[in-house]
């Protein structure tokens, strides 16, 4: 390498950095998520051409394995989940079939944590009650929720009084997260991605 493109790949390597010194959390997060899938595929390349195998870490082998699926979905939701800094942690429960498989039921995910506010019920202190989000994961082409399937979430959000219910996407190597609107039993027709907000933010969904 000339000493011309040396210093312009330095230059270049000092921009990206500041360039993420600067970036909130929510967009250093989806930089590591690009970085992540980027060594991934050049370790695999370098072992093709090599023949050497490479050790990867628990989180890169969920990606290699079934990447753009439902299961490397739901594999990269719970690792972004677990990235955030909420006032309580957030715990995930991942419901598998047999020999890990997907198991049926609508729900992919349930997030829950104790809510440590003060609590109104009697004989309950803070800590007693939970908060809960459902979650459904989609992954590669695979299709939105269907009107059947939204009533269901509906139906299954007032039963556990659920504080949100959420839609998380993994397509093209972007995650995208999505909320349940609240007014849809007041519609007379709507469609299935309209009954849908975008987060601007994964805070918004989960504080």
């Amino acid at each position: 390498m000339t000493t011309k493109r040396k210093l312009a790949a330095i230059k270049a390597a000092r921009t990206k950095a500041r360039n993420y010194a600067k970036a909130s959390a929510e967009e250093k997060a989806r930089i590591d998520e690009v970085r992540h899938l980027a060594a991934i595929k050049a370790a695999r390349t370098k072992a093709r051409s090599s023949g050497k195998h490479i050790k990867k870490t628990d989180w890169s082998v969920a990606v290699e394995k079934a990447e753009n699926t439902g299961k490397a979905a739901i594999e990269i939701t719970k690792w972004r989940i677990s990235q955030l800094h909420s006032r309580t942690k957030w715990q995930l429960v991942e419901f598998m079939g047999k020999k890990g498989k997907e198991s049926a039921g609508i729900v992919d995910l349930l997030a829950i944590r104790k809510d440590h506010r003060s609590v109104k019920k009697a004989g309950l202190k803070p800590g007693d009650l939970f908060e809960v989000i459902l979650i459904q994961v989609k992954g590669g082409n695979a299709s939105w929720p269907s009107k059947d399937d939204i009533k269901r979430l509906q139906i299954l959000g007032r039963y556990y009084d659920a504080n949100n219910i959420v839609l998380s996407e993994w397509k093209d190597s972007r995650l995208a997260f999505y909320k349940l609107k609240n007014n849809l039993d007041q519609r007379k027709t709507f469609s299935t991605k309209d009954a849908w907000t975008k987060a601007a933010s994964i805070d918004d969904i989960f504080p």
